[in-house]
């Protein structure tokens, strides 16, 4: 399993139960009841950055019209040279509103609301691969049924990261994935 954020790790039930944060299953019940509150806003975060991955960087914007350096288009005219200019704002114009219409991104929220559902975000694992670690940790912050004492968000981040950072050897062995990484590179934390 594949986790967006270094903070999905630190968040971990096992690691906040070892960290004696909270006990695994009371913290395991938090993250679900924050990924479900949170469900539509990462619905929203991830349409998105679904939606700013397919704009075009700067540079697709052309500004020479044979793309080899050293090279000019034969046909150097002002009616050639506009008719290049203007084709290819309009290119890029068209791939930025195809982007952006409305009717895109409701298909893409519609999309991305089917797939994380509620019943999928039961499951402590989705909730951590599916949403974000800060946002789980600000709305676990909120949460009355679970005591994190007069740490902020931020802070119980850091009191978990504290933890990892002193106990390498223990985090590496609560994570399969960590060992995998750990065997790829030579046996070393």
């Amino acid at each position: 399993m594949n986790r967006h954020q270094i903070e999905s790790y630190l968040i971990d039930p096992r690691v906040a139960e070892v960290a004696g944060i909270a006990a695994a299953d009371s913290w395991r019940s938090a993250i679900v009841r924050a990924g479900q509150t949170i469900r539509w806003y990462q619905i929203a975060r991830w349409t998105i950055g679904k939606v700013r991955s397919k704009l075009p960087p700067n540079y697709d914007l052309q500004t020479h019209a044979v793309k080899k350096e050293y090279r000019l288009p034969s046909d150097l005219t002002e009616h050639a040279s506009t008719r290049w200019c203007k084709d290819g704002i309009a290119e890029f114009r068209d791939q930025l509103i195809g982007s952006l219409n409305d009717a895109s991104v409701a298909a893409s929220f519609k999309a991305r609301a089917e797939n994380l559902t509620l019943g999928l975000l039961e499951n402590v694992d989705e909730v951590l691969r599916w949403c974000s670690g800060k946002d789980l940790l600000a709305a676990i912050r909120r949460d009355d049924a679970i005591n994190t004492g007069s740490l902020s968000a931020k802070g119980l981040c850091g009191a978990l990261r504290d933890w990892v950072l002193a106990n390498p050897e223990a985090t590496v062995n609560l994570f399969p994935e960590f060992n995998s990484l750990r065997e790829q590179f030579g046996g070393t934390v």
